[in-house]
């Protein structure tokens, strides 16, 4: 683990770098086109460590906002068929089984999602916002 990482920080952060080349950018959702060129077998460390912190970072984040998103979706639709009024019985029925349903398809989805995310992002742009699921790509 550790020889795994002095190899991405060695891949990130050349020792002989010239002053005319711009610092590594992480956490950063700047286009591909602004990041530094990477090479070779730095090329594959830095996404492949990218690509891992990914998944284990932004797929449970994407998971859980997708079923937040997904519950309050079917909530919503729920009281709209059940007539459009917000009383109290009404809410409680459609949270019922909103929320069930949200669980269900928001772990799915998010997990789909999630891994998208990762993979292309974690290899494309390592240690972004978009890899780890915390904003929306813009596509």
């Amino acid at each position: 683990m550790l020889a795994a990482s002095l190899v991405v920080m060695m891949a990130a952060f050349p020792a002989q770098a010239q002053k005319s080349d711009p610092p590594p950018i992480f956490m950063s959702s700047a286009p591909a086109e602004h990041t530094p060129a990477r090479s070779g077998f730095a090329a594959v460390a830095l996404g492949s460590a990218g690509v891992f912190t990914g998944l284990t970072v932004g797929v449970p984040i994407k998971i859980s906002r997708t079923i937040t998103s997904e519950s309050r979706r079917m909530t919503g639709t729920l009281l709209d068929d059940f007539g459009g009024q917000r009383k109290m019985m009404e809410r409680l029925l459609a949270a019922s089984f909103g929320v069930p349903y949200g669980i269900a398809s928001g772990t799915v989805l998010g997990s789909i999602r999630g891994v998208q995310q990762a993979v292309k992002f974690g290899y494309e742009r390592p240690f972004s916002r978009e890899s780890f699921s915390l904003i929306e790509p813009e596509e």
